[in-house]
């Protein structure tokens, strides 16, 4: 028996890139080559090709989308063979010729295209392919729409099926994405073309089950095949083949017994199945299908109004956010640089990802490694905030075609947990005014689960995020775009009120990056922030007068009771080194409540985890996929094991314990009234149980045994005490867990006697530093030009020894040398 296969080349060498004018060239022997060329990168943009690393592409100097772009290249070709031409990706008007005849046409940059060229190959081909002007097609008269967004600035756009990345003012520059985005693929297949392949893995009541469902074409005189096989871990199931002309269908619904199960990697082991598909016959033998499945159920408990995802039958609550692009001109970029970010925010212990309706479908190695890290995937379809015209036949059966090709491809992905019709699709028009049945879609609420289901996958779906409100924007019901706390400036209490139940998009911050980004991008860790080199990269809403560092400001006014134009004015440094923190103990506090068992919320997605340009961005991750300070507080916060003060008014602080994990934990739980950072003047210990999957709360007024107004409620006069400072200690080699409560501001004074002992000790190329201060240090600050730490901007209690470990950012590693600061330490302490 020998093995058949495709032979695939991936056409990545020799193209070259033209500009002209709208319509000025009609076919590629119209190309005036004498004209100025240059080298393209495929897969690639027009922008990764034309503007290659330029950093302000705020201001590119070239308008994309007025031009056509042509593409061209060369490549051998086996005229004995039958051929494809696989196009993985093209954005987004595109016509494509091989040796001078036209081909292919297509206006959807989401689908992929699979061209029979074995009548047309040579042994040497020239290939073309051009990009048509978007402004130009936006030109042609069309229906008008029943609302304007004003997320876009041409409303025509919902016609195209091309991603919002590029076009939305405020948000991303204005450089969209148009060239071959994925990869160009040439095939020579031997006997079996795979038309497409449906793979869905389930859970059943006595174990685990695959489904397939695989279509194929016979090709080069082939007989069909006379058996097929699915494996899955070395063992082998036979699969039903029905054969109709040279059309060939390979299905089955085969139960593989019990298999250990996939879970997000905040509960559990993400176990992975090697899975293959093989057809046999005519002699020869040929895989059509072949990856890693994972065996979960996923559910949504809607009791009582609950949005609560259930995995594998355990309450899970989701944390992460919105995924942007890896790369913002390339859109996929390098997978290397991919799979750092998600395992840096599997790190910190992000367990769901969305992949918004403005961005576009990741690409398989994304999901690959998704499922490999255990990070699930909540997953828009790329429909966003326009009034898509699902009446017009050839816009639905294009669209439909797309939602189908992607639900088949996600639903072999354990990690895909959650499905949605689009982003704001209902919000935009109800906030217009729009009566329901004018926000409300035939088309997301009826159309797309019905392909989705056709398509083999049975997840849970939305038809919008947000959705299910009274009006579709509305908190308290169903899915939510959280912003009172945030860009509408409410304050803590607005939590309580807005009584949230799974916020898909939530707490859009400018976050300001660590120094080693502020020196890098903005020349020093004291850059204007009124500059025009600064204010680019602070992201705003297009037609608001403020934008999102005015939100920040306005935080750090309420909680540190200071004016941020006057701290600016005075202290550029000292503003910055709070505006670094303030975010980070904004969303701790949101994600404690929100994850408290006196709170319905079902999970939580912050506003853009990866920034897409330098600067103080929404995201987590800077434009080079590093951690921001907030990075480090959304790490502990989101851990399995969680500390958290919650002020009672009145009643009094609370400790809350969270355990999330499926074993008791116990430990000591200490709490201290600070005077002036260094100074207890009362404090008292307990020993902690806390059982699996559930919270402890103990009263701090009732732990210390007599009133000392820890809230500054009563105010029976100044207050004696400036923090409260708890700690949860299990006793293991790590350092304890922290929680701190202000009663007033969080501008502490400094600490006139910091008596502060650091040392580094070096194994191997990591380092391991060992703090004790003789007072409470307030986020304290370690940096190093060539170590990172897997901690940072954490309150250092009082007497006690705290253990942070450093590794090289490159091999071989250099000598250590740091510096920690903190707020309420006037002078940066050198570390070697």
């Amino acid at each position: 028996m020998t093995l058949a296969h495709t032979r695939t080349t991936t056409l990545m060498a020799g193209w070259r890139l033209y500009r002209t004018a709208p319509g000025e060239a009609a076919e590629p022997r119209d190309l005036d080559r004498e004209t100025r060329w240059v080298d393209a990168e495929v897969p690639g943009t027009v922008a990764t090709s034309v503007l290659g690393n330029e950093t302000n592409l705020f201001h590119p100097g070239l308008n994309i989308d007025a031009f056509d772009w042509w593409y061209e290249t060369e490549f051998e070709g086996d005229t004995g063979a039958h051929s494809v031409l696989l196009f993985e990706g093209l954005a987004t008007i595109a016509e494509v010729w091989l040796n001078g005849k036209p081909i292919h046409a297509s206006r959807n940059m989401f689908r992929r295209y699979r061209i029979d060229i074995s009548d047309s190959i040579a042994s040497t081909n020239h290939l073309a392919i051009v990009f048509r002007s978007v402004a130009h097609d936006l030109k042609t008269r069309r229906p008008r729409p029943r609302w304007k967004t004003n997320l876009v600035n041409h409303q025509q756009l919902r016609w195209i099926r091309t991603t919002l990345l590029g076009r939305i003012p405020g948000w991303t520059p204005p450089v969209p994405p148009i060239g071959p985005w994925r990869h160009v693929v040439l095939e020579a297949v031997d006997a079996y073309r795979v038309e497409s392949a449906g793979i869905v893995p389930a859970c059943t009541d006595n174990g685990a089950s695959i489904s397939v469902d695989v279509t194929m074409q016979c090709v080069g005189g082939k007989s069909p095949p006379e058996s097929a096989t699915l494996t899955v871990d070395n063992e082998r199931y036979d699969l039903d083949v029905a054969v109709q002309g040279d059309t060939c269908r390979v299905s089955g619904q085969i139960a593989v017994g019990k298999r250990a199960l996939w879970w997000p990697h905040t509960h559990g082991d993400p176990v992975l199945h090697r899975c293959e598909v093989v057809v046999d016959g005519a002699g020869s033998s040929q895989a059509v299908w072949s990856g890693s499945v994972g065996f979960r159920e996923v559910e949504i408990n809607r009791d009582l109004g609950k949005v609560s995802l259930h995995v594998n039958g355990t309450p899970v609550f989701a944390r992460g956010g919105c995924w942007t692009t890896n790369d913002f001109a390339a859109l996929d970029g390098n997978t290397a640089a991919m799979r750092r970010k998600l395992e840096r925010l599997r790190d910190a212990n992000v367990n769901m990802i969305r992949v918004g309706g403005t961005m576009v479908y990741e690409n398989r190695a994304f999901h690959e490694t998704c499922d490999e890290l255990g990070i699930m995937v909540w997953q828009d379809f790329m429909f966003a905030n326009m009034d898509y015209p699902a009446e017009d036949p050839d816009f639905l059966e294009e669209a439909s075609a797309e939602i189908h090709e992607h639900a088949q491809r996600l639903a072999a992905h354990p990690s895909t947990a959650i499905l949605c019709g689009g982003s704001e699709t209902e919000q935009q028009p109800a906030m217009f005014g729009m009566t329901e049945d004018i926000w409300t879609s035939s088309f997301f609420h009826e159309s797309v689960p019905t392909i989705v289901t056709s398509a083999g996958c049975d997840l849970p779906y939305f038809p919008s995020s947000p959705c299910e409100g009274a009006l579709p924007f509305h908190n308290a019901t169903g899915i939510a775009h959280y912003f009172g706390v945030g860009a509408y400036q409410q304050p803590f209490s607005d939590l309580e009120r807005s009584r949230v139940k799974f916020a898909t998009e939530c707490l859009a911050f400018s976050n300001v990056p660590d120094d080693a980004a502020l020196k890098k991008y903005f020349g020093g860790l004291s850059p204007a922030t009124h500059g025009p080199a600064w204010k680019t990269g602070v992201p705003r809403d297009a037609s608001a007068g403020w934008d999102f560092e005015d939100v920040r400001d306005y935080y750090i006014r309420e909680l540190y009771g200071v004016d941020p134009v006057q701290l600016r004015y005075a202290d550029n440094s000292r503003y910055l080194a709070v505006s670094q923190v303030v975010t980070g103990e904004i969303m701790e506090h949101v994600f404690n409540q929100w994850r408290s068992a006196d709170d319905d919320c079902g999970g939580g997605l912050i506003w853009w985890l990866n920034d897409i340009v330098p600067g103080a961005g929404w995201g987590m991750l800077d434009s080079d996929g590093n951690p921001k300070p907030l990075y480090y507080f959304l790490k502990r916060c989101w851990s399995r094991l969680g500390l958290s003060i919650d002020d009672r008014g009145l009643d009094g602080l609370y400790v809350r314990i969270n355990n999330e994990s499926p074993e008791a934990v116990s430990g000591n739980l200490h709490v201290r009234v600070l005077q002036r950072a260094s100074h207890a003047i009362a404090e008292a210990s307990v020993s902690v149980s806390v059982d699996p999957a559930s919270t402890e709360t103990v009263s701090i007024d009732k732990l210390l045994g007599r009133f000392f107004d820890t809230t500054y409620t009563y105010r029976f006069g100044p207050p004696k005490h400036d923090a409260v400072l708890v700690t949860f200690d299990e006793g293991s080699q790590g350092n304890p867990l922290t929680a701190t409560h202000y009663p007033g501001n969080r501008n502490l004074d400094f600490a006139t006697t910091p008596e502060l002992e650091a040392t580094a000790d070096t194994n191997g190329e990591e380092v391991t530093l060992k703090l004790r201060s003789a007072c409470f240090l307030k986020n304290v600050k370690l940096q190093s030009a060539f170590f990172a730490f897997d901690d940072n901007y954490f309150d250092l209690p009082p007497d006690t020894d705290w253990t942070v470990t450093a590794r090289p950012l490159s091999t071989p590693a250099r000598p250590f040398r740091a510096t920690l600061s903190a707020l309420n330490l006037e002078h940066p302490v050198p570390i070697s």
